[in-house]
């Protein structure tokens, strides 16, 4: 399984500025530059593509199982964190980086569960 972590790129005198998510070891990486959005690794390049979530599906299918830190934190904290502060933190998610690295509908389910909610009075 690969790991990515965003990392903030600042601004070099050549005015690239963008998001970088990659694993440890920089081997792996999608990028934004500008509007657009590439796949990278030690066999080269794929890209552009129009967002992340278009990056990360090519990503998943060039390397196999790929997961976001920030994913994976949620799940853990989903797992752990006390049952009124986990819906707080599946919303921040969101707001953050959408829906990419996670299945929202498996979980909210799980908020849910945990929080005790009736899923029904919801509806």
């Amino acid at each position: 399984m690969i790991e990515l972590q965003k990392i903030e790129t600042p601004e070099d005198p050549t005015g690239f500025y963008g998001a970088l998510w990659t694993n440890e070891a920089n081997t792996h990486v999608i990028c934004e530059e500008g509007s657009r959005w590439y796949v990278r690794d030690e066999s080269g390049e794929t890209g552009p593509y129009a967002d992340l979530v278009d990056a990360f599906t090519a990503a998943s299918a060039r390397w196999g199982e790929v997961t976001l830190a920030p994913a994976n934190r949620l799940r853990r904290e989903i797992e752990t964190e006390p049952a009124d502060q986990i819906s707080h933190a599946l919303l921040a998610y969101l707001a953050d980086y959408g829906a990419v690295g996670i299945d929202v509908q498996a979980l909210a389910r799980r908020v849910f569960e945990r929080v005790g909610a009736d899923e029904e009075a919801w509806r």
